[in-house]
């Protein structure tokens, strides 16, 4: 005869039915018990997903925007605190060794995070130069920020160039689509260093490599292209064909050229040198020029007429512009001249395109 409880049940079902609820309780118990998430951890987050965006092409093989474990270890070495009313998004105090940021990086979500992650790195960059004594607020803004203004337009503004540069190679574009991309990213490269901090502060690569870990060389991605260690085989064969051929000849400046802000451009070339004349109405302007070893720049001066009433008064202009060509074999090509006007330099775009 079994005994059982004033309830009728026995004790012996009662506990069957504690074990079998037992497993759901400790499946619970993590995500009930688990430390709510730190100012530090939820940084570190978005840190490296904007670190990582590109992880996933290529290129990331020989591309770093900084040392992970670099970054990591400085930033859990310093103080972060919130202060909302504080202008700009964060900074970083080199004598309290303190990150303050307007936005508590708890509360970013979503497509918030890698921007903000790119707000954490800067200033974790900052920390980094003062780690090597070099914290260049004491100097000047310029040369306080070359290292991030340097860093920050290759990785938002030349690697994206690179990023669908490989898409498209997957999707079996043709030669000359993937040479724009290719020539895009290069003129960024080349823009970094002419930004207002890089200007007057160049690049110093080894130092970025040694202080924070970062390096991004188009030689070596181009290097790595061509051997084929990525997008192998067909997959890969326009691009490999792009990096390896010569993008142009002298022969393709010569044209008649359609300019934006200016009349036509006739162009002759001899060589690797080019002479032309710009056909405004009533009046001709010289054109000379000297094309690069690979064709794809040309530099040199243009005799600009300024005054039609009072005879021929010229202003010697230089210029520097780069030569491309479409997808659909039409031609462009883009870049400065700058006019020395009574002591005072003015730079402005310059393009023109022909059929």
């Amino acid at each position: 005869m079994v005994r059982r409880g004033s309830h009728g049940t026995d004790r012996w079902t009662r506990w069957a039915v504690a074990l079998a609820v037992l497993p759901a309780l400790l499946v619970c118990a993590p995500a009930a018990l688990a430390a709510p998430k730190t100012i530090h951890g939820t940084a570190y987050e978005h840190m490296k997903k904007f670190m990582g965006r590109y992880d996933k092409d290529g290129f990331s093989k020989v591309v770093d925007f900084g040392g992970a474990k670099t970054y990591r270890v400085k930033l859990a070495s310093l103080k972060l605190k919130v202060n909302a009313a504080q202008e700009p998004l964060a900074k970083y105090d080199p004598k309290t060794r303190t990150i303050t940021f307007k936005n508590d990086p708890r509360k970013v979500k979503g497509a918030d995070a890698i921007p903000f992650g790119e707000t954490v790195w800067h200033e974790v960059t900052h920390a980094l130069e003062h780690q090597h004594g070099d914290f260049g607020i004491f100097d000047s803004k310029k040369y306080a920020e070359r290292n991030v203004d340097y860093m920050t337009h290759l990785i938002r503004t030349a690697s994206p160039f690179l990023d669908e540069m490989e898409r498209q190679a997957k999707d079996g574009a043709s030669v000359e689509k993937l040479r724009w991309y290719w020539d895009k990213y290069l003129a960024e490269v080349e823009n970094a260093k002419k930004l207002d901090s890089t200007k007057e502060f160049p690049p110093d690569l080894a130092l970025m490599r040694s202080w924070f870990g970062f390096r991004e060389d188009a030689a070596v991605i181009k290097a790595l292209y061509l051997s084929g260690k990525v997008l192998p085989g067909k997959l890969g064969a326009n691009l490999r064909k792009m990096l390896s051929t010569p993008a142009f000849k002298p022969g393709d400046w010569q044209a008649i050229w359609h300019g934006t802000n200016y009349g036509d451009l006739t162009l002759t070339a001899s060589g690797n040198s080019v002479t032309g004349v710009f056909e405004y109405p009533y009046w001709a302007e010289q054109f000379q020029g000297t094309i690069s070893a690979d064709a794809s720049t040309m530099t040199g001066t243009w005799l600009h007429r300024t005054n039609l009433v009072n005879g021929p008064q010229y202003w010697v202009v230089s210029f520097s512009i780069a030569l491309h060509r479409y997808d659909n074999g039409n031609w462009y090509f883009d870049g400065t001249y700058t006019i020395d006007a009574d002591g005072s330099l003015s730079t402005f775009d310059f393009t023109g395109w022909h059929d």
